[in-house]
């Protein structure tokens, strides 16, 4: 079985696992940020100076600081720092 769900790519919770409300919380933020998708930018390169908790770009070609090698991802705001997601075709 995988770890990761098909098509949202959530993290699934391993039988044995310890912590698992860790596995969950990251599940439930994917989703929180996926879910009704609302973009600040579609092709933004630069990081914003101060982003807000939950704010979404979509990183365009050439983008640069903590972006650098995350062209055409999500980058989302959240505790404080990035995450990035990677959308599916379709």
């Amino acid at each position: 079985m995988s770890s990761q769900s098909p098509n949202l790519m959530l993290p699934y919770m391993a039988a044995a696992q310890a912590q698992k409300h860790l596995t969950h919380n990251q599940a439930l933020e994917g989703l929180d940020l996926i879910v009704q998708l609302s973009l600040k930018s579609f092709s933004q390169t630069v990081p914003p100076l101060t982003p807000s908790e939950g704010q979404v770009w979509a990183i365009g070609t050439g983008a640069t600081g903590d972006w650098a090698g995350r062209d055409g991802q999500l980058a989302a705001w959240s505790n404080g720092g990035w995450l990035f997601l990677s959308p599916r075709v379709g």
